[in-house]
C-alpha cells in the first residue's frame, strides 16, 4: 500500500508540475575538483582561440588529412555543450563521439580520455557547467582526404588507438597516481 500512495504522489507531483527533487548543484570541492582535472588535461588551451573567450572554440588545428577547430564547450545551449547532458559531456571527452553520434577527429585526445575515472570527468563536466556562457557557433571542419572519416579513421582508431581501463576511482598517490595522471588525463604520451 505504501509504494501506491507514493506512486500518486509523485504522479500528483508532476502533474502540478513540482518536481520531486531539484538537482543536487555541485559543491564547492567537486567544481575545484574539476577544475584543477580540466587544468591538468590543457585546461581551456586547446578550446580557446587566444586574446578570445575561454572555452569558446574556434581554434585552428591543421593536419594531413585538413583542418579542424576546437569546438566550444562552454555552456551556451545554442552554439555550446548547455543543452547536452552530462552523459553527453562525458560520451564526447571519454569515446569522442558527439550527441548525435558523429565522430569526434582525434585532435581531442579522447583516445587517451578514454582512461580516466568517472568522478573526474563527472568533475570536469560540473565545472565546465559553471564557466560563463558564450554563444560562438563551431566552425566546421575542412576535410581534404577522401573517405578520411569513413574508412581511415576507423582504421587507425581500430589498429592503433590505446584501449585504457578506466580505474573506479582516480589514485590519490603515489606513483598510481603520476602514472593516472600522465597516461589518462595529461596526455603526455601525444607528444
Amino acid at each position: 500500500m505504501g509504494h501506491v500512495l507514493g506512486l500518486l504522489a509523485l504522479v500528483g507531483m508532476a502533474l502540478a508540475g513540482v518536481a520531486p527533487a531539484a538537482a543536487q548543484a555541485p559543491s564547492a570541492a567537486e567544481l575545484a575538483r574539476g577544475k584543477y582535472v580540466f587544468g591538468a588535461t590543457g585546461g581551456c588551451g586547446c578550446h580557446t582561440v587566444p586574446k578570445q573567450p575561454v572555452n569558446a572554440g574556434g581554434r585552428k588545428y591543421d593536419g594531413p588529412f585538413g583542418t579542424v577547430f576546437s569546438s566550444n564547450i562552454t555552456p551556451d545551449p545554442k552554439t555550446g555543450i548547455g543543452s547536452w547532458t552530462d552523459e553527453q559531456i562525458i560520451t564526447a571527452i571519454r569515446l569522442g563521439r558527439r550527441p548525435n553520434g558523429e565522430r569526434l577527429l582525434p585532435v581531442h585526445p579522447y583516445t587517451v580520455f578514454n582512461g580516466m575515472a568517472e568522478g573526474d570527468l563527472k568533475a570536469v563536466t560540473a565545472y565546465l557547467r559553471s564557466l560563463p556562457p558564450v554563444n560562438r557557433p563551431n566552425q566546421p571542419k575542412q576535410i581534404t582526404v577522401p573517405m578520411f572519416e569513413s574508412v581511415f579513421l576507423p582504421a587507425w582508431l581500430a589498429a592503433f588507438a590505446p584501449k585504457e581501463t578506466p580505474p573506479p576511482t582516480a589514485p590519490t598517490g603515489g606513483v598510481a597516481r603520476g602514472e593516472y595522471l600522465v597516461r589518462a588525463v595529461s596526455h603526455c604520451g601525444e607528444c
